[in-house]
């Protein structure tokens, strides 16, 4: 039994071993989180960062939902990035991915997609869709909303969030604990566009990231000496963008030898 006696509050969250969540309720756990892990490590990225990732760089799916406890910025242990469907494997059977090609490149109409013959049986089952409860109603909509989408990224690309436009929401991914992109449920219209149009770098927002790959990034930002197994991942994009937006020119250069 671990004895506590003297030990402060950031003691207690620094060795993680007081199970809080059987304390207090799950409603309070996300700033709760939020508030420990701002002290537990000294390099979080900004929540609302944004880096640019190579497309071919995203290995796979990460199924789950990102309301709940889940939140922006998330630092999570456990074996949440082991459970990962693999790009290829996830797009053979990714109904929008499938009708965004078959629109797009196949030319087919919206309602011959196989993405609309998934939403019609999701109506037949009284379940909306997009807050449309009509085929005819989603197709307008798309034809609207998604054909002006498709052709706006064909000719100036992703845009990251913000941008000067609220409407444009963040495209989120995972990092698991050596660094691997996991796709999420956010954005996927997007996503499928720029795989069906070849677009080679996307900005992307990260939702959370494995506590392995935290510590990776603790030690690299921090440390003065890298240690030699890590310097492969200095030119990763959620390193180098930390070291590009650094204040300590000094370190900041030498980082940069070490990738040289």
């Amino acid at each position: 039994m671990v004895n506590y006696k003297g030990k402060n509050f950031k003691d207690f969250i620094r060795d993680g071993s007081i199970k809080l969540k059987l304390l207090i309720g799950k409603h309070l756990m996300a700033p709760l989180q939020k508030k420990i892990n701002s002290v537990r490590y000294n390099h979080l990225a900004p929540t609302d960062k944004t880096i640019y990732i190579n497309i071919d760089d995203i290995y796979g799916w990460c199924p789950g939902s990102l309301k709940g406890l889940s939140y922006q910025g998330q630092v999570l242990s456990g074996d949440w990035d082991l459970n990962i469907i693999p790009k290829n494997e996830r797009l053979k059977t990714f109904s929008k991915y499938i009708g965004i090609y078959e629109r797009y490149i196949e030319q087919k109409e919206w309602i011959e997609t196989t993405l609309f013959q998934h939403y019609k049986s999701l109506l037949k089952k009284n379940r909306q869709v997009l807050g449309r409860n009509s085929i005819k109603e989603i197709e307008a909509y798309y034809e609207e909303n998604i054909d002006s989408l498709f052709t706006a990224i064909k000719t100036i690309g992703i845009l990251p969030a913000g941008n000067g436009d609220p409407g444009i929401d963040p495209l989120y991914v995972h990092i698991g604990r050596n660094g691997e992109f996991f796709y999420t449920v956010e954005g996927n219209h997007r996503l499928s566009m720029a795989i069906v149009l070849n677009i080679e770098k996307i900005p992307v927002q990260v939702w959370k990231r494995h506590k392995l790959w935290q510590e990776k990034r603790e030690k690299i930002l921090g440390d003065r000496l890298i240690p030699k197994n890590l310097k492969k991942y200095l030119n990763h994009p959620d390193i180098i963008s930390e070291l590009n937006s650094s204040d300590n020119v000094l370190y900041t250069k030498k980082l940069a030898e070490e990738i040289a």
